[in-house]
Order: structure tokens, then C-alpha cells, then sequence
């Protein structure tokens, strides 16, 4: 699980808040560092994805962080420490072809 990361805003909140067709990053608060031949897929949650945030990217460069957009008509505000995403990791295999 992938839990956001957000630090004080100028109104001292902690909180993200996506307007309609915005986009904004978000950090998980942690680095991650994958073993050759190994990959992750990150999801977005299904209580998220309802409201109509999707995970358009990830980012392991140190901390790991996850670009989200909001594709729904709602204002989704995504506060400090609520569970955002899931990573799941896996083998990647490689293949010789003849």
C-alpha cells in the first residue's frame, strides 16, 4: 500500500486537492530500490478509482512518488496519510528467441 506523503501547504494544510481533468504528484514518503530484473505496477485504489483519480505514472528516482490526474467531475482533495495506490512487484523475464 501507498499512503501520500504531503508537506504544509501556504494555508498550513496538508492536503492535495485535484480540481476536474488536473494533475498533481504525490509523494509516498519512502525510496525503493529494485533489484535487477524486477518491476513494479502501481494501481490506483478502487474507492479512488471511482471518483475518477488515475495513476499515470510512478517515479523511483530516490523517493517514490506517483503522478495522479483526476479524470472525474468531482474535486477529490487527497489528504496526508490517506492510502492512495498499491504497488505490486514482479519478476521480469527474459526472453531469447530463435
Amino acid at each position: 500500500d501507498l499512503f501520500a506523503n504531503i508537506p504544509v501547504d501556504v494555508s498550513g494544510n496538508k492536503q492535495l486537492t485535484l480540481t476536474s481533468r488536473t494533475m498533481g504528484i504525490i509523494d509516498t514518503g519512502f525510496s525503493l530500490e529494485l533489484p535487477e530484473n524486477w518491476k513494479v505496477e502501481v494501481t490506483a485504489l478502487p474507492c479512488w478509482s471511482k471518483k475518477g483519480l488515475v495513476i499515470t505514472n510512478y517515479q523511483t528516482d530516490g523517493r517514490v512518488s506517483v503522478q495522479v490526474a483526476n479524470l472525474g467531475k468531482e474535486i477529490l482533495v487527497i489528504n496526508d496519510g490517506d492510502k492512495i495506490a498499491q504497488m505490486h512487484p514482479s519478476p521480469v523475464y527474459r526472453f531469447v528467441f530463435k
